[in-house]
Parts: C-alpha cells; structure tokens; sequence
C-alpha cells in the first residue's frame, strides 16, 4: 500500500493549545489559523507547492495562476491563488508540510523525520490528492463551495520569492 502524507504523523492534533513545544516532531496541527502558518513559511525551503481545486476549478482560476506566474511582485501572497495551498519542504533537520485552507482557520501544519527518500515524500502526497479526489468525477462542480479535493496544480517554487505569506 502507498504511503500517504498523513503516514508520518503520530498524531493529529485538532484545535492546538500550543504549550511548550511550539512545532514538536511528527504531530501534525489542524484546525490552526493562517497567521500561526505566516509565522513558519519563511523559514522552510520549499520544494514543492500545489494549488488545490477544491473550492474553485483551476479553469475559474486561470487569470489568477497567469498573474501569480508572471508578476513580478518582490513578495509572495499565496492567498491571491484563491484557493488552497500545499507546501513541502525542509526545516533544519527535518521536512515540513502545510496545508493553507483558503477560509483561513482550517489549515494544517507539521514537521516531521524520516529516512525515505525525498520522492517518495512527495509521492505520499500526490497519493492524498488522489485518494481524496476518488470517486468525485463525476459530481457536479459548484463554484465558491468546498467541494473536497478535485484536482491540484504543481507550483513552480522558484516563484516563491521574498516574504511568502498567505
């Protein structure tokens, strides 16, 4: 059976009341405002980024990746994407995966260790792309409403230049 990016977290914390350990290891934060992500997005080394049709198709999202791809603004405002975001990179010793939500208070965030090697990191997540959009072929699009997980877009990371915030 194929990894999922939810196969490295030991837990999955809802609604976390950040104590001590600001980020531990393989606990994954959800249900976290994207504020507590603007607070870690620009110390990772991202080497993946997707754009998420969940709430808009990427045809009504067009304009939006033309302008994001070819503006040449000296900061990166991933929230002008209009829809979720996914992110995988590097922190220090470890990897970090965030989920930005576009309604801003359902985002996800974790860093985790492990000994696989990097695509198969990346493959975990195509697999929860997947996973989540089986079975929605065929349902009708409605836009402007959460219709799960229909299709991703890869986002170059070169493009994620100066302070990234969502």
């Amino acid at each position: 059976m194929s990894k999922n990016i939810y196969d490295y977290f030991n837990d999955i914390i809802e609604y976390p009341e950040i104590n001590k350990e600001i980020l531990p290891y393989n606990i994954l934060y959800e249900y976290i405002s994207s504020t507590f992500l603007n607070g870690f997005v620009n110390y990772a080394k991202w080497f993946k980024c997707w754009l998420i049709d969940r709430y808009y198709s990427n045809e009504a999202k067009t304009e939006n990746i033309i302008k994001f791809n070819t503006d040449n603004h000296p900061h990166t405002e991933l929230g002008n994407l209009c829809d979720d975001i996914v992110l995988l990179g590097t922190m220090e010793d470890c990897y970090i995966f965030m989920y930005y939500d576009c309604d801003v208070s359902d985002c996800q965030i974790g860093r985790f260790k492990t000994e696989d090697q990097r695509f198969i990191i990346v493959d975990s997540v195509i697999n929860y792309f997947k996973e989540e959009m089986e079975g929605k072929e065929n349902i009708e699009w409605k836009e402007n409403t959460e219709s799960g997980i229909r299709g991703y877009t890869e986002i170059d990371c070169k493009l994620l230049t100066g302070w990234i915030s969502f």
